[in-house]
């Protein structure tokens, strides 16, 4: 995990997804590869469509 290279210690991020650590290619890397980004992706997609229905139904129907 430590590096005495200054530039690579830098780049070592924990995966948002995994939580394993990678070395970062760009600065705004947040996933260790495409499988974790997707992954977390589809679980906030599942959640915001689980939270949107469920609100929606729950919602009081005014008649006017």
């Amino acid at each position: 995990l430590l590096s005495f290279r200054g530039s690579e210690l830098a780049r070592v991020r924990r995966c948002r997804q995994c939580g394993g650590y990678f070395l970062a290619a760009r600065i705004s890397a947040a996933f260790c590869d495409g499988r974790c980004r997707a992954n977390f992706h589809y679980a906030e997609r599942t959640v915001e469509k689980r939270l949107s229905g469920r609100l929606e139904r729950d919602m009081p129907q005014y008649v006017d």
